[in-house]
């Protein structure tokens, strides 16, 4: 019961948020972590123009972060088996939704989804972070 409130207090900030302020970046706008492997992230560009994902990358931890407070894992959106080239630019107001790789995902999930990871092992204490690549950006660098 208590998820399913914070997560409704989740949904109206980030309503509130997008209604009011002018967004330049693309965000996480939902973290779904369902049953099993029914796990997705949705990620929203609330700029006036699209915006390619490639440009971006996720920064992922599981359990909490042991590893000194640095990222345990970086994926970048390059991968065309994962990220499909035609799905990687999202329109201005677009979402781009990610799910698990797992076969046993439901069909809803994995009919809205653009792209797959393997790395959505989410249990209620995993950070995630939508980082966007500047120049200079490695790998080595968010870890």
């Amino acid at each position: 019961m208590k998820k399913n409130y914070f997560l409704t207090l989740l949904t109206i900030f980030t309503t509130a948020f997008i209604s009011h302020a002018q967004v330049t970046e693309l965000f996480i706008s939902k973290y779904g972590e369902g049953s099993a492997d029914n796990k997705y992230l949705e990620i929203y560009n609330g700029s006036d123009s699209a915006i390619t994902i490639t440009d971006y990358a996720l920064a992922y931890c599981l359990d909490a972060c042991t590893t000194d407070g640095k990222w345990e894992s970086v994926e970048l959106f390059g991968d065309n088996n994962r990220y499909p080239s035609g799905t990687r630019t999202i329109a201005s107001g677009g979402h781009y939704v990610i799910r698990q790789n797992d076969g046993r995902v439901n069909a809803a999930i994995k009919n809205a989804a653009d792209g797959i990871t393997p790395n959505l092992k989410m249990s209620g204490d995993d950070p995630i972070a939508l980082i966007r690549k500047k120049v200079g950006f490695t790998t080595a660098k968010v870890k």
